[in-house]
C-alpha cells in the first residue's frame, strides 16, 4: 500500500501571544506509521450547507490570532518532478475549493496517540477535470489540509493534561471568556500551501486516503480554467498551459513505479 511517511519536527509552538517570548515545544510524529491505524471518516468533518463560498481561513483576522506556530514536512518522498508525482498517486484531478471550514484537532476515528497541538482544516473540493483515478466532473471531494486555525477556546478544549504539562491554569489565566471566543490559534507548515476557496488547483491523492490531498509547494499548481494557464503556488506562470504539461508529464512509467515500490518497501 503506498503511504506518505510525515515527519513533524515543532520549529517554534508558543503558547503566549505572538508578540511575547514563550516556551517552544519540539517533537516527532510519525503521522502515517501503520502501526496508528489512522483512519479519517471524513463526512463528519465538513458542513453540508449549500451557502456562498466560505475560506474561514481568510476571513480571520490577523490581529485576532493570539497564538502561532508553524512546523517543517519531511517526507520519503519529494513532489517536484510532475511525472513522478503523476505516477505515485492514484488521483489526480482539477479541482475547485468550495468551502475552507474552521480547523480541527481532533480527527474522529483516529486514535489520539498524537499532539492535539497541530491543526488541520477540511475543505470540500469540486472535481472539474480527472487525469487520473474513478472521480467524475462535479463530484465533491472533502480533504484535510495540513494547518489552519481555531477558536481558542475550542483549540485548548481539545488539549490533554501531557499536552498542557502542568501549565493549564498559567495558559487559561492571560484570558477572559470573552478573549477565548474571539481569539484563533493559528498553525501552519513550511512549504505547504492551505487551499482557497474560489480558487482551482492540480491536485493529487491516494485511494488508500482519499481525505489527504497533496498541497506541497513544490507539487501544487493554481488553475485558471478559462485560459488553461497553470501558476506556482507563489504566482509565477508555469511554462506550459494544462494540456500542454498533461500531456508531458501525465505519462505512466514503470521505471518510476518500480522505484516508488522499491523505497517503499525499503522504509518498511
Amino acid at each position: 500500500m503506498k503511504k506518505l511517511i510525515v515527519l513533524i519536527l515543532f520549529s517554534t509552538l508558543l503558547l503566549v501571544a505572538c508578540n511575547n517570548a514563550g516556551a517552544t515545544d519540539e517533537s516527532g510524529v510519525d503521522y502515517e506509521n501503520k502501526d496508528n491505524n489512522e483512519k479519517v471518516e471524513t463526512t463528519a468533518l465538513v458542513s453540508k450547507d449549500d451557502g456562498d463560498k466560505k475560506d474561514f481561513f481568510k476571513k480571520v483576522d490577523s490581529e485576532n490570532i493570539d497564538f502561532y506556530a508553524t512546523a517543517s514536512v519531511e517526507r520519503l518522498f519529494t513532489f517536484s518532478d510532475p511525472k513522478f508525482t503523476y505516477n505515485y498517486f492514484d488521483n489526480v484531478f482539477i479541482g475547485t475549493v468550495t468551502e475552507v471550514r474552521e480547523g480541527i484537532n481532533i480527527i474522529p476515528g483516529v486514535r489520539h496517540d498524537i499532539s492535539n497541538k497541530l491543526i488541520r482544516t477540511p475543505v470540500v473540493i469540486k472535481i472539474e477535470k480527472v487525469f487520473k483515478g474513478n472521480y467524475k466532473s462535479e463530484d465533491k471531494v472533502e480533504a484535510l489540509l495540513f494547518g489552519g486555525v481555531m477558536r481558542l477556546d475550542k483549540y485548548y478544549a481539545n488539549f490533554t493534561e501531557i499536552d498542557f504539562k502542568g501549565r493549564k491554569d498559567e495558559i487559561f489565566s492571560r484570558y477572559t471568556e470573552e478573549e477565548l471566543k474571539t481569539k484563533y490559534a493559528k498553525f501552519t507548515f513550511d512549504d505547504i500551501t492551505i487551499l482557497e476557496a474560489g480558487k482551482t488547483y492540480l491536485l493529487y491523492s491516494n485511494n488508500s486516503d482519499k481525505s489527504k490531498v497533496l498541497t506541497d509547494n513544490a507539487a501544487l499548481k493554481e488553475v485558471d480554467l478559462k485560459s488553461g494557464e497553470l501558476f506556482s503556488y507563489d504566482g509565477i506562470k508555469v511554462k506550459e498551459n494544462l494540456d500542454e504539461f498533461a500531456e508531458k508529464y501525465f505519462v505512466e512509467d514503470e521505471e518510476i513505479k518500480k522505484e516508488i515500490e522499491s523505497r517503499l518497501n525499503y522504509s518498511d
